[in-house]
This record gives structure tokens, C-alpha cells and sequence, in this order.
């Protein structure tokens, strides 16, 4: 009972421990994330697409080239 006892506290205990480590290892990357996407906003990169091929659609009241306003894979993929 008491080897039991043992085993049960060390498994316990460190997945307490990798636990910790993967939410400070993870609000770190959020924090890393954040830090380049605002660097990117303010270097006029948005999510929205920045070229013909993506991120613009033709308006056909007007027959210009608009955003079209969604937002990219791409955009989430240069944060990494």
C-alpha cells in the first residue's frame, strides 16, 4: 500500500510539474506572438492580404480592387 502510496505522489507530481512548465512555456509564446503581430501592424502588414492573389476581390458595383477583408492562414502562420 505504501509503495502505491509512493508511486502515485510521483506521478502526481510531475505532471503538476508538466503542467506548469507547458502554461509558462505557452504564455510565453503567446506573449512572443503578440510582440511580432504588433510589429507587423505597425510595419503595415495586416491580416487581411497584401496582394492580387490574396486578401483583394474585384467590386463589381464599382470595378475596382478592394480587401476583402478575411482574415488569412498566412497571417497567423507569420506570427509563428
Amino acid at each position: 500500500m505504501s509503495t502505491l502510496l509512493v508511486i502515485l505522489s510521483a506521478v502526481s507530481i510531475t505532471i503538476a510539474i508538466n503542467f506548469l512548465f507547458s502554461a509558462h512555456w505557452n504564455k510565453r509564446q503567446r506573449n512572443n506572438m503578440k510582440a511580432k503581430e504588433k510589429n507587423l501592424r505597425r510595419a503595415g502588414i495586416t491580416p487581411y492580404g497584401s496582394t492580387l492573389s490574396h486578401g483583394m476581390c474585384i467590386d463589381t458595383r464599382t470595378n475596382t480592387i478592394v480587401s476583402d477583408q478575411k482574415e488569412s492562414i498566412m497571417w497567423y502562420k507569420r506570427l509563428i
